[in-house]
């Protein structure tokens, strides 16, 4: 019935679990899958996408994981009650890897999210979010006040030159400003304009709370290499976040 049901590949359990743990953990499985299918909106059978999944209850463990997704053998297992809610996740790293297949990406489609756009949107909306106009503003400030350090600097390079030019210039009748100085005293003053025309801040962009929060969580758990912070693990914790919302 399971089977028939999401049109997975097959399904097995692990050896130590009795009879009772695993007709438990196919009634909550089923119920979670149903529920999945509901707050996606699409048919059961599509849970399996086209029959190529596979699922696992308390078999093919992988240390002290709640769950975990097989890529090569396109195969979700759970484990026995440590597994509880994390169906969703897992199912997400299925349809990533689903996904990945049908755009030719060698891999998950989030490890090469340019392959489609509208998944690079999907991981750009995760990450980055609209600055506000205070943000805007402080970074523009900083901005101007790196420019005019800089525009001061160049200033006192060109000035020297200016100098000998106009001493120059007075000995020998006709004698033009050389082009690079030119251009420079040129890309001061356009400098100085822009500045004082004080335009409003342009709104760039800036890091959501739940990237920079997998970033410092990234750096604290070093031994789990780069996990934390990774679009492949960041949009599979967003999925699980939305199924549950939903």
């Amino acid at each position: 019935h399971y089977l028939d049901t999401f049109g997975f590949r097959g399904g097995e359990f692990g050896n130590w679990m009795n009879q009772n743990d695993r007709q438990a953990s196919l009634n909550m499985g089923f119920e979670a899958l149903k529920d999945l299918a509901a707050a996606l909106q699409i048919s059961d059978q599509d849970i399996a996408f086209g029959g190529t999944l596979a699922i696992a209850f308390g078999a093919r463990g992988s240390g002290n994981a709640a769950a975990h997704y097989e890529p090569l053998r396109k195969v979700i297992n759970l484990t026995k009650m440590h597994g509880a809610g994390s169906l969703a996740h897992e199912w997400w790293h299925g349809f990533d890897d689903y996904l990945g297949a049908k755009m030719g990406a060698k891999g998950m489609l989030s490890e090469q999210p340019r392959l489609y756009p509208l998944f690079q949107k999907l991981i750009d909306t995760m990450k980055y979010k609209p600055e506000t106009p205070e943000q805007a503003a402080k970074r523009t400030e900083a901005q101007n006040s790196r420019t005019k350090k800089n525009a001061a600097s160049w200033l006192d390079s060109a000035v020297g030159s200016v100098d000998q030019i106009s001493a120059l210039k007075k000995s020998v009748s006709g004698h033009v400003i050389p082009k690079s100085d030119r251009e420079r005293l040129e890309m001061f003053e356009r400098m100085l304009h822009r500045m004082q025309e004080q335009e409003t801040p342009q709104i760039g962009r800036t890091e959501t709370d739940y990237y920079r929060n997998s970033v410092k969580m990234g750096k604290e758990c070093e031994k789990d290499g780069g996990y934390w912070d990774s679009n492949t693990e960041m949009t599979a914790r967003a999925f699980a976040c939305y199924i549950k919302d939903k």
